[in-house]
């Protein structure tokens, strides 16, 4: 799995200097984890430096993830043997 932070996706997005670096691991759809938190950092970086249409187009990119939370940031939509693995352990929590 990968984790592309807030700054990574804004060098990406922005073509900044380091912006070659996460393309790679942005390129692995399959293996990308995108947290709601990074989404939100994005578009308020990018609602102020670039047209609206260009911020939505970057935050569906994002969203091609594999992995990205829910609107309420509690649960990770994760590949199905990883999430059933975590489902499994938190009943067992909840249960003692």
């Amino acid at each position: 799995m990968n984790l592309v932070d807030s700054s990574g996706w804004i060098e990406f997005f922005l073509a900044g200097p380091n912006g070659p670096l996460f393309k790679p691991v942005i390129e692995q759809r399959d293996a990308l984890l995108v947290p709601v938190i990074a989404l939100f950092e994005v578009h308020k970086v990018l609602s102020r430096k670039v047209q609206t249409e260009a911020d939505e187009a970057c935050l569906i990119v994002m969203r091609l993830g594999s992995g990205w939370t829910s609107p309420t940031g509690v649960l990770w939509l994760l590949p199905t043997l990883l999430r059933d693995k975590l489902a499994h352990a938190a009943s067992r929590w909840c249960d003692t």
